[in-house]
């Protein structure tokens, strides 16, 4: 890459970066008069290894509780609060259109991977939910596939990693991003360039595009959840080992169809959090 192509990289990043921090600021502001909601305990990042969930290789596991924390920190200072506000402004069926434009702008992701993994029939699905939300469904705000028997699926790398014979490797807990392992994180990099969206910003000069969409997703998500997250957080002994539980046994069904996972633990809630 040139010296040109570079600066406008590195240029590209940090104006996403300083967007999705002055975003999320923004909007905590405009929610500041909402009713006040409880929150739950943060747990101590210097407990100690805890049993639960023992049988996870973790060998980083004091690295990850510090990152934990300050992920817990953002959510609860920042991502929550403007949740909140979400929530109380825009109504629940909004909501879900939100959702559903941003899963049709992965379909692009998912069909990539249908096709690696040699899944030529989801693929197809892929494809053909992709063209009836974007045209009938406006741009996806409406789930018109799944009305015409085009149930909805996802597929990621991690995913593709996996069905090839790839092993988790270590758990990892992501700054911003939060639970993955190495595996799922290697595939959450090559996911961003089967993105077309990825493209698009980069070459139409939009730098806020990438960080304005998973700002969205990010505080749709939280608002979508808030209830079953709350609920897990202010329950738990040990919060920590809760998310990597639920992570693992819903990353598990995600690409094994795993029946023994425990159906407590709200798959959407942590496979959506790479």
């Amino acid at each position: 890459m040139s010296d040109n192509g570079n600066r406008r990289f590195w240029r590209h990043t940090w104006s996403e970066n300083a967007f999705l921090l002055g975003f999320v600021l923004g909007l905590e502001a405009c929610a500041g008069d909402l009713p006040e909601v409880e929150l739950g305990p943060v747990p101590d990042i210097a407990k100690g290894i805890s049993k639960e969930g023992a049988e996870i290789h973790d060998p980083w596991e004091n690295m990850n509780r510090g990152t934990f924390w300050f992920n817990l920190q953002v959510d609860k200072y920042f991502l929550r609060p403007v949740a909140v506000g979400y929530k109380f402004v825009l109504p629940g069926q909004v909501q879900n259109s939100v959702g559903n434009m941003l899963d049709n702008a992965s379909s692009p992701v998912t069909f990539a991977n249908d096709l690696l993994q040699g899944e030529f029939k989801r693929s197809g699905v892929t494809l053909g939910r992709l063209f009836a939300n974007s045209t009938a469904g406006i741009g996806g705000l409406f789930d018109v596939a799944g009305r015409i028997g085009l149930p909805k699926h996802t597929s990621d790398f991690g995913q593709t990693l996996a069905v090839w014979g790839a092993g988790e490797g270590p758990y990892l807990m992501v700054p911003l991003l939060g639970p993955s392992n190495l595996r799922d994180s290697i595939g959450g990099t090559v996911d961003v360039f089967f993105d077309p969206l990825t493209y698009v910003y980069f070459f139409n000069d939009i730098e806020y595009g990438s960080a304005a969409q998973r700002t969205l997703g990010a505080i749709n998500f939280r608002a979508v959840n808030m209830e079953q997250i709350d609920e897990l957080q202010a329950t738990s002994i040990d919060f920590y080992a809760t998310v990597r539980s639920a992570y693992q046994q819903a990353r598990q069904k995600h690409i094994y169809g795993d029946s023994t996972v425990n159906a407590d633990f709200n798959e959407d809630a942590f496979d959506e959090f790479e």
